[in-house]
């Protein structure tokens, strides 16, 4: 009996058990489908935009925004917004109230709904007063309302307050003032650019245009032609000059100014770019300095007494021998710096000419040294001991033998820049060997330039190198021909000079 009882409760046990883990298993269910749907929420660009556009809407701008205006500067009312507005509230929260009267109109939307224009059904009337309303209730797409209700209240009819000059540049009397240098007047409200341009007077006259700035209460006179140096300039503003509701000025407004005297330029200085030497200008009957050693490719600074106007730096600097240059000047037109187009030319005489003086240089830097080819030697056997008749130097016309050549080689002498180094691939573009007629067979195999060059003869210096052409050579003994050996000024080194001349040599075979 008791055993039974025992079981009896143990039943119910087990049926509790397993509806605990059933609702374990859908509160983790119900929070991961809460987790992933909030991800994805988070996620949406709609929900982004509204986190990164949470400020307060504001108003930015409104018309009209004088307190006093004439009937037909109001042929509507707009509102500037500061963000994408929501239309439905902006309209509900917009008001235009005529002497505590609502008027009513239609609404319209521009620049992508930031601007409210609410037309009245009615033109407004003259001698009353409007207020202008948005409540703070009115939110932008975002759902953010105005920070505060905006209030703004106008009366229709005539303004009586004549327009003032609040400020105006040059000042009255100042003195060192450009030769296009504008002129700038600031009223304290809108003018009526038909009256300004019949008021406007400047003597002596210079030619000009105007530009109109915040809402015409600003106007700038923009100079044509320079002013005269060292003259002085009168502005007169007659009261001629009117606001929009034709309210003129109280009195003429007169200010003065004088412009800066002229002061011609003069060169100051003129020196290397790169190391600083400076060139003295040539004096009647004077040399050249040979020691300042100009390359070819050097620039010059030019330094000067003044700033110089758009105008002084036409046609300002000449250089002889013709040659193509650019002058690039300095932000402040105080100096520029002389550069050419190509290089100039190994001990080319230049002049360079500007405000009067000459300036006398010739090219002779240790870098600019053209290659020049001092011969070229004949080797019969590479193998062969050293001796004085290893390496043959060839003469022009000279008469030679090559039947006995095992392991021949020619070597191509050659001066230039020291430290320079031959182009190999300028080499073999520029060799040519002219065999007329085809008295040796000459088949290349292979050229280096030393130090790779084994055991050339002489040993080349510094500022020599030696090229030596490897190939197999066959004599044909019934025949007899010229042998011609030409580079060409494609030969370059490293510092891009060239060869400063076609080379040829002739021989005879």
């Amino acid at each position: 009996m008791s055993m039974k009882c025992s079981h009896y409760r143990q039943a119910p046990r087990r049926k509790i058990s397993a509806g605990a883990d059933l609702h374990r298993f859908m509160t983790r269910v119900i929070r991961w489908c809460t987790v992933v749907i909030l991800f994805v929420v988070f996620c949406s660009c709609s929900f982004v935009a509204e986190l990164l556009n949470m400020e307060a809407a504001q108003i930015i701008s409104w018309s009209p925004k004088r307190e006093c205006v004439a009937v037909e500067e109001v042929p509507y009312i707009t509102v500037c917004f500061s963000n994408t507005m929501n239309r439905p509230l902006c309209e509900e929260a917009f008001s235009l109230t005529k002497d505590a009267d609502k008027v009513r109109g239609n609404f319209a939307w521009r620049e992508q709904d930031s601007v409210l224009v609410f037309s009245p059904a009615v033109p407004v009337s003259k001698g009353c007063r409007y207020a202008l309303t948005v409540a703070a209730t009115a939110e932008d797409i975002y759902g953010n309302s105005l920070a505060e209700p905006f209030t703004f209240e106008f009366v229709t009819g005539e303004e009586l307050i004549p327009p003032e000059v609040l400020s105006h540049a040059p000042a009255d009397g100042a003195a060192g003032i450009s030769p296009r240098e504008s002129i700038r007047v600031v009223f304290s409200e809108p003018i009526d650019e038909a009256s300004f341009y019949s008021g406007f007077s400047l003597f002596p006259s210079v030619s000009g245009g105007f530009l109109w700035f915040s809402e015409g209460a600003e106007v700038h006179f923009l100079p044509v032609a320079d002013y005269q140096f060292g003259r002085s300039y009168e502005v007169v503003l007659s009261r001629e000059i009117s606001d929009r509701s034709g309210n003129r000025l109280a009195e003429d407004f007169h200010f003065s100014f004088r412009v800066q005297e002229v002061i011609e330029p003069s060169i100051v200085s003129v020196e290397t770019v790169e190391g600083g030497r400076v060139l003295v200008p040539t004096q009647s009957g004077g040399g050249i300095d040979p020691s300042l050693e100009i390359e070819k490719n050097e620039k010059f600074l030019l330094t000067f007494s003044k700033v110089l106007s758009e105008e002084q730096k036409i046609d300002l600097l000449n250089v002889d021998p013709h040659t193509t240059f650019t002058a690039t000047w300095n932000a402040e037109n105080r100096s520029c710096i002389l550069g050419f187009a190509e290089f100039l030319l190994w001990n080319q005489v230049y002049r360079i000419e500007v405000l009067g003086q000459t300036y006398t240089f010739v090219i002779n830097g240790p870098n600019s040294i053209p290659i020049t080819v001092t011969g070229i030697s004949y080797c019969a056997d590479l193998e062969a001991p050293p001796g004085v008749d290893k390496f043959v130097p060839l003469q022009f016309a000279g008469n030679y033998d090559f039947s006995d050549s095992v392991v021949p080689a020619f070597d191509f002498h050659l001066h230039h820049a020291e430290g320079a180094q031959i182009d190999l691939g300028s080499l073999l573009k520029s060799l040519d060997i002219t065999i007329t007629p085809a008295c040796i067979s000459l088949v290349p195999i292979d050229i280096r330039i030393s130090p790779l060059a084994i055991d050339p003869q002489p040993l080349p210096a510094s500022d020599e190198s030696v090229a030596r052409f490897f190939c197999t050579l066959i004599e044909d003994p019934a025949v007899s021909g010229t042998i011609t050996f030409r580079l060409d000024t494609t030969l370059q080194d490293n510092l891009s000079n060239h060869l400063a001349e076609d080379f040829v040599l002739l021989v005879n075979n």
